[in-house]
């Protein structure tokens, strides 16, 4: 699949723009990421697993650094080494020395099973199938000691095919290294529930450079989540529209509560 359309295909193309990765070197993440409304619910999971607890997608460490001021023993797990070493420092200022792991969250293999699992900020929109988000999960069952729990959070939106308008994503002064910043976002959604997102980011600080980064994204139906959560093995706790766990009716996010299942 093309993974660049419009302005950002024709800035490569042009040689007006260099390609980065959306969580590489080059990616705005730590920048742009820096809200904490789902940290007390996380959290709150986290105590009820009374033992260690595994942050898949764990990015630059967002989510780390509250389970571990709260004295939870946890680890983390992402696909990008750039944003593991990001949150190895991050944990690091703070005194904090967590146990960090490169892996796909549809397929690794830790050699441990943990209490818990937690995957904030929507990270299963990266398993753009149900084929993808069944391996992951029952990846998830895997890890997970008997009667642990899963908590995440993801996208059930219903979009309309076709490409979007770009929009202004980001515009500020970058605070680790006070560069002038924006970012345009532009998406293509496909009628299968996959989107694909191309980010143009403009550092306008002398020499101006501008990047461009895709990343292919889908969301799922609450049925479809219920019944693969199910088929992993699986009993939904709770399935709620927002972290103060009011029960789901409606809405473009829905979060989930689930347990592993005791066999016998």
């Amino acid at each position: 699949m093309e993974h660049y359309f419009g302005l950002a295909q024709e800035l490569l193309q042009s040689g007006r723009a260099g390609e980065g990765s959306a969580y590489g070197a080059d990616s705005l993440y730590d920048y742009a990421v820096q809200f904490q409304h789902d940290a007390v619910f996380y959290v709150d999971v986290a105590r009820q697993c009374r033992g260690k607890v595994l942050d898949v997608g764990c990015g630059s460490g967002r989510m780390l650094l509250p389970l571990a001021e709260a004295g939870i023993a946890c680890a983390g797990m992402d696909l990008s080494p750039e944003m593991l070493r990001l949150a190895a420092a991050k944990l690091d200022a703070y005194g904090y020395q967590v146990p960090l792991h490169q892996g796909d969250m549809e397929a690794f293999h830790l050699g441990e099973r943990f209490a818990g699992i937690v995957i904030p900020y929507q990270s299963m929109m990266y398993m753009t199938s149900p084929q993808r988000r069944r391996r992951a999960l029952q990846c998830m069952a895997a890890h997970l000691q008997p009667g642990g729990l899963l908590a995440f959070d993801f996208d059930c939106s219903e979009q309309e095919v076709g490409d979007s308008l770009p929009y202004l994503a980001l515009q500020g002064v970058h605070p680790f290294h006070g560069h002038v910043m924006l970012q345009v976002v532009q998406t293509r959604i496909f009628a299968d529930g996959r989107r694909l997102l191309n980010q143009i980011n403009y550092d306008l600080t002398e020499p101006v450079r501008i990047t461009v980064q895709a990343s292919e994204e889908s969301s799922c139906s609450v049925e479809e989540m219920r019944e693969h959560l199910q088929q992993a093995g699986f009993r939904i706790v709770g399935l709620y529209q927002d972290y103060e766990r009011t029960p789901y009716q409606a809405g473009p996010e829905c979060v989930v509560l689930a347990e592993k299942v005791v066999e016998g």
